[in-house]
């Protein structure tokens, strides 16, 4: 393997790996309020990271980002909700 396909599989491999999910999902249809990880809104929230916000579903994007959607205030979890839909 050349050295460039080596360094651009690296770097790939660390984009992929800076969340347990990096992949498109069914989010909105399935149930939660948000396509977007309000956490990590470059990636697409999941059914399978759920938490629940005003009586609503909200997905996130893999199991690391549930404490720190749990250290924001109710103001700041409502901001980043908005903008992950």
């Amino acid at each position: 393997m050349n050295k460039i396909a080596l360094v651009a599989t690296a770097a790939l491999a660390l984009a992929l790996g800076a969340c347990a999910s990096n992949k498109s999902s069914q989010s909105a249809s399935m149930g939660v309020v948000n396509s977007k990880c309000p956490i990590v809104p470059s990636h697409a929230s999941t059914t399978k990271t759920v938490v629940e916000f005003k009586g609503q579903k909200v997905g996130l994007c893999c199991a690391g980002c549930i404490a720190k959607w749990n250290a924001l205030s109710d103001a700041d979890k409502q901001a980043r909700l908005d903008a992950a839909k």
